[in-house]
C-alpha cells in the first residue's frame, strides 16, 4: 500500500472527499475507478 499526501483548497470539505471514497458506488465515482485503474504490468514501470 503506497500512501499519498492530501492537500484541499479551501473549497474542499474532507466529508466529501471521503464520501466519494468510502460512500455509494456511483456512476461517478465508477468512472473514476475505471479511469484509474492500473494492471501489474504498468506499475512494474513505475518506482512506486
Amino acid at each position: 500500500m503506497k500512501l499519498d499526501l492530501v492537500k484541499l483548497a479551501d473549497e474542499e470539505s474532507i466529508e466529501e472527499i471521503m464520501g466519494f471514497y468510502m460512500g455509494d458506488n456511483t456512476l461517478e465515482r465508477q468512472n473514476f475507478i475505471r479511469a484509474n485503474l492500473r494492471s501489474e504490468e504498468e506499475l512494474e514501470d513505475v518506482n512506486i
